[in-house]
């Protein structure tokens, strides 16, 4: 007994929805995708050559199986696009049998999400954890045991090298391994930002929200990127946007706390309201436990001793770390020596270790340069040399030191991490905009350029390299 085409076709898309779930079918064939059913084939009408390639590359055997169960024999499925107003161009002609389970491998001419991300290299379970991250490794443990069960937004910030991107990386890999069915996608935001430009100049911008849009998590690396740049700041919103009201997951890091990345006001506020962790350089045992990692993926015997000597001398970030590490490695194998204190020293004698300047040191050397003291900043006078040398000692403890707003005010004698928010504020806009400052410079009280005091406090505090 024949069936009517449109029972055929209404089985077939319950069938496939059965194996794809309901929200992936209403995705990507609830929108303009048909079926027909003739001559003993199926063909998959897609709307245009993005949704094509995505079924092509990502359903052909959930349907080639559902076409079967409906057909209840092998049946021929084609996949076509058709153009608005022209007739159907093949795209993909594949016969399969329900017993075969590969997928085609075709490159699509258009990037797509990904049911998998690329191998990415950081891991969660290779993350070393300690005070200093343990925060924000435990938040993106559960946004990688629960996609969108748990935060539907997840930020992580904090200084170069100490581990974001490990972090994103280990997320995107976690949700691979274990919620394959998943999609996700994984750029950083210059990327974001190129393909929008270029998505925006070819008139395809129907194809870039595809793209990012309908994913069930958008992992971003180094948002920052986009802070100067306000059109992207409004797409980026739009998309988070969709995706949260699609009860996925975002997940970004950036060097920047989000109410410091300067970007506008509702997605600041939309930044805020999600899951903001902060990860900080790396305390004493978290440089160990990273030095032994190293050392174990290296396969090489490291010494207690050498272990300490290496963490306690390099303490800025694990990249630093892991440059000292591989420097070691290398110079004992040009001179086939074991590890030990010995090596340790005369391969990393010369590197030169960069300072630790603390608060009280920061806050010494601003005043010294700017003719005030300690008691003054920590005052609450409102002359103008003091309040000016005081905004200064502000912005140089948050441009040098991890500390947040209200630490910075406690630090200055309990100021508030609002008058301690607007003085670092008005001294990055005087220098962004080339203004002046009145302070005590080299003795003489007069206003002098913010750029150029920030540039010369910044030669003293910064690293040595």
């Amino acid at each position: 007994m024949e069936f009517p085409a449109v029972d055929l076709v209404r089985a077939l898309s319950d069938s496939i929805a059965r194996r794809i779930g309901a929200n992936r079918f209403r995705t990507w064939f609830g929108g303009g995708a048909q079926f027909e059913f003739e001559d003993g084939r199926v063909r998959v009408l897609a709307p245009n050559d993005f949704v094509g390639e995505w079924i092509a590359n990502n359903y052909i055997d959930e349907i080639v199986e559902a076409a079967g169960e409906v057909a209840g024999k092998r049946v021929r499925v084609e996949i076509h696009v058709r153009p608005a107003d022209s007739p159907p161009a093949n795209l993909r002609d594949v016969e399969r049998s329900q017993s075969i389970s590969a997928t085609p491998n075709i490159a699509p001419s258009i990037p797509t999400p990904m049911s998998k991300p690329p191998l990415l290299r950081g891991r969660l379970d290779s993350f070393v954890v300690g005070p200093c991250n343990r925060i924000a490794w435990l938040a993106a443990q559960q946004v990688a045991e629960r996609p969108g069960n748990g935060f539907n937004l997840l930020v992580v910030h904090g200084p170069c090298g100490v581990g974001k991107t490990h972090l994103l990386q280990g997320v995107c890999n976690a949700l691979a391994d274990s919620h394959s069915g998943l999609s996700c996608r994984y750029v950083s935001g210059e990327e974001f930002t190129n393909e929008y430009i270029a998505a925006l100049r070819a008139g395809r911008l129907d194809v870039f929200r595809m793209r990012f849009r309908h994913v069930d998590l958008l992992a971003i690396d180094d948002l920052h990127f986009i802070a100067d740049k306000k059109a992207t700041q409004s797409e980026f919103l739009h998309t988070f946007n969709s995706i949260d009201g699609a009860g996925k997951t975002v997940v970004l890091t950036s060097d920047k706390h989000p109410n410091d990345l300067g970007a506008c006001e509702p997605l600041a506020n939309r930044l805020i309201s999600g899951m903001v962790a902060e990860i900080n350089a790396p305390c004493a045992e978290t440089r160990r436990g990273i030095v032994e990692q190293l050392a174990a993926q290296t396969g090489l015997l490291c010494p207690a001793e050498v272990t300490g000597y290496i963490a306690d001398r390099f303490v800025q970030n694990v990249r630093e770390l892991e440059g000292a590490w591989r420097r070691l490695v290398a110079y004992a194998s040009l001179t086939r020596a074991p590890l030990s204190m010995r090596l340790a020293a005369e391969a990393l004698g010369t590197v030169r270790r960069a300072p630790r300047q603390t608060a009280e040191d920061i806050e010494r050397i601003v005043c010294e340069r700017l003719g005030v003291t300690r008691e003054q900043v920590h005052s609450a006078s409102r002359d103008r040399a003091i309040v000016g040398a005081r905004a200064m000692v502000m912005y140089m403890l948050r441009r040098h030191t991890q500390l947040s707003f209200p630490e910075i005010g406690t630090t200055l004698g309990g100021k508030n991490h609002s008058t301690v928010l607007m003085a670092v504020k008005r001294v990055k806009q005087a220098a962004e905009a080339g203004d002046v400052i009145r302070v005590r410079w080299n003795g003489v009280l007069d206003t002098h350029p913010a750029a150029e005091i920030i540039a010369a406090l910044d030669d003293e505090l910064a690293p040595s390299r």
